[in-house]
């Protein structure tokens, strides 16, 4: 009985050791990968997030590389307004995602695939008014901001949402879009302390003002709750 015990111990540490040994193993690893990234370049290169700031950042845990290029340029305020106006002109013909999907804007047009949990058919999206050039993460260049929604048909109603085109160094990127509601008019997109501000009129039971608040935050358009 004791020799059994004896045996068990030593498979039980011999368990504990190997995971410890694999543990180490692995922690050395990932440091030693950490250690050789010393420059913005291999930051990026190895996937690492960017932060879509002015100048770029490139993160990994315990280590923050900003993008060299950006720095030696000194772009002033007045060229970044004119270099955007050009990049962000063609926000028509981009790529955002909605409700999950990617979703490609021809000429501010697209196909939005079915919604099963809202019991909504696949629709088409287009872009709703006019849109707005707002600096909406706050590094000197003319993002844009408008509304999207989806063409209602017998079945189904309009659905709104608010989205926007992040203006980058070198190259605009479309974001995420957020849902507003179904029925709603003259709306407004303003920049206030910092959030997009939508206000809009809501065709409810009782029309309504509703004004919601949105950030960008690691590319991301996100509500914030006042």
């Amino acid at each position: 009985m004791k020799e059994k015990i004896i045996e068990q111990n030593l498979i039980l540490v011999g368990v504990v050791f190997t995971v410890l040994v694999i543990s180490y193993t692995y922690f050395m690893s990932v440091h030693s990968r950490f250690r050789s990234i010393t420059s913005f370049d291999e930051c990026v290169k190895a996937g690492f997030q960017i932060l879509t700031t002015y100048p770029e950042k490139c993160v990994l845990p315990g280590k923050v590389f900003t993008n060299p290029l950006q720095h030696e340029e000194k772009i002033t305020r007045e060229l970044l307004t004119s270099t955007t106006s050009t990049i962000t002109s063609d926000y028509k013909n981009l790529s955002y995602m909605i409700e999950g999907q990617e979703v490609i804007l021809k000429n501010g047009i697209g196909i939005l695939g079915s919604n099963q949990l809202v019991n909504r058919p696949t629709s088409t999206i287009e872009i709703a008014g006019n849109a707005v050039s707002l600096d909406i993460n706050n590094d000197s260049r003319s993002d844009i901001v408008f509304l999207l929604h989806t063409v209602g048909n017998k079945k189904s109603k309009d659905t709104f949402y608010v989205s926007g085109v992040l203006t980058l160094h070198n190259n605009s990127t479309g974001l995420n879009a957020v849902y507003l509601g179904d029925t709603l008019k003259d709306a407004a997109l303003t920049l206030k302390n910092g959030e997009i501000a939508v206000t809009y009129t809501s065709l409810g039971v009782a029309s309504s003002t509703v004004v919601k608040y949105f950030i960008v935050s690691d590319a991301l358009l996100k509500e914030v709750v006042h």
